[in-house]
């Protein structure tokens, strides 16, 4: 449970702190249950980064794997529009993405560069996780259609779907087989704020990436 049972007292009047984060969590659920809780309102309850950046651990499935391949690392947003993935375990590899270029570099310094428009795929991932590490809501808007699931009174499911884009910019009116699932906890020690715990891609072939992001990055060594 969320409650934290502990006393405040404030001109000889006595609070139970834990019952207010409580109540003022409830509302923000009541609402998203009552389908009258916006995007907008919603992503600002949640804790955007800092440094724009978070430490993950992946797991990676597919039918053609017997085990799900396991990496960590962090990801990070560089103003304006540069997004970096550096994998650091088990072997180091960095992925960043601009507006034009995908460049991937491995462990031992080979560098491969592709085309944005070739390969939509990493715009997905790029506005996805640009957006949430700055807490811009209008161009995940713009790049996703949305579904609010509230699952307890501190947990919030927030379901993605990329839009189709004609040259990234026109919207089709379809939507991609790709899914994405972001798990959102209540951080009670730092002003009622949700946390990005979890974030689940998925496809319809049957392939998975689920990244977990449990330490917050400014603990990270």
């Amino acid at each position: 449970m969320l409650v934290l049972p502990r006393q405040v007292k404030i001109k000889n009047k006595s609070y139970d702190y834990g019952l207010l984060i409580f109540c003022s969590l409830f509302l923000i659920f009541k609402l998203a249950y009552a389908d009258k809780l916006s995007f907008e309102q919603l992503f600002k309850h949640i804790e955007v980064p800092a440094a724009h950046k978070l430490f993950y651990t992946e797991k990676r499935y597919s039918l053609f794997l017997k085990q799900p391949l396991e990496s960590s690392g962090y990801i990070k947003f560089i103003e304006p529009d540069r997004l970096i993935k550096q994998v650091l375990l088990p072997h180091k590899k960095r992925f960043q993405i601009t507006v034009n270029e995908i460049s991937i570099e491995s462990e031992t310094g080979k560098i491969i560069k592709l085309n944005v428009q070739d390969n939509p795929q990493f715009i997905i991932i790029k506005q996805l996780y640009s957006s949430l590490l700055t807490g811009n809501t209008a161009v995940l808007k713009s790049y996703f259609s949305h579904e609010v699931f509230p699952l307890s009174e501190n947990k919030i499911r927030l379901r993605l779907t990329p839009r189709l884009k004609d040259g990234f910019i026109e919207y089709t009116g379809q939507h991609s087989s790709v899914t994405i699932d972001i798990l959102l906890t209540a951080n009670v020690k730092n002003n009622k704020k949700l946390k990005i715990q979890q974030i689940i891609l998925s496809g319809v072939t049957g392939e998975r990436s689920e990244m977990f992001f449990e330490i917050p990055a400014e603990k990270q060594p």
